[in-house]
């Protein structure tokens, strides 16, 4: 599943906790139980989302944080607003 940026329709993160190791940051996505670690693209699109749900052009600022926004959708941690984990 992929986010189109140029699209209209909002996205926002899943349900999960961040947490941090030692100097690196983590996320525990809880409908999976997966966690995995998060980059600074990663990271900083988390953060913008932390406020609520986002148009996708709102989230990402350049063409590396729009890799990151998809793959972000792909595990899960972001999804289109309302749209099922499944």
């Amino acid at each position: 599943m992929t986010v189109p940026v140029a699209s209209e329709t909002l996205v926002e993160a899943t349900q999960m906790h961040r947490f941090s190791g030692g100097k690196r940051r983590y996320a525990f996505l809880v409908p999976s139980s997966m966690i995995f670690e998060l980059d600074n693209k990663s990271e900083q699109i988390l953060d913008r989302l932390a406020a609520g749900p986002k148009p996708p052009a709102d989230v990402v600022e350049s063409p590396e944080e729009e890799v990151a926004l998809r793959e972000l959708v792909g595990v899960g941690a972001v999804a289109r607003q309302g749209a099922p984990l499944i």
